[in-house]
């Protein structure tokens, strides 16, 4: 098992198990930092196992995690900012795909919660 976080919220955790990398496969996470260096961070063979129970899991993840991720990028007392990020979720529209952030539409604060 594998423990993720994104530094404000609750640890996601994922089956994976190794693989042997084949060409085209990332193995790496590569940046250029703030003084323009192109930066490296190799990275181990591992993927997602169970992709079914994989998606459950991020579901969840993305339902209970979502708000304090929002609040901690987002003041929460710019009504502006959630009146737009509000709309923008009313207008979201997916085909065929469920749109995990809608569910945690109903944790967005209103102008009387915040």
């Amino acid at each position: 098992m594998l423990q993720l976080t994104h530094g404000c919220g609750g640890l996601l955790k994922v089956w994976v198990r190794p693989f042997i990398p084949v060409e085209g496969d990332v193995t790496s996470y590569q940046w250029t930092n703030s003084n323009g260096i192109e930066m490296e961070q190799p990275m181990p063979h591992y993927a997602l196992a169970g992709i079914e129970a994989t998606k459950k899991v991020i579901s969840t993840f993305i339902d209970e995690n979502l708000h304090g991720y929002l609040r901690s990028y987002l003041d929460p007392k710019d009504f502006l900012v959630w009146g737009i990020f509000r709309l923008g979720l009313k207008r979201a529209k997916v085909e065929n795909v469920r749109l995990l952030i809608c569910l945690s539409y109903r944790r967005v604060p209103s102008a009387n919660t915040v």
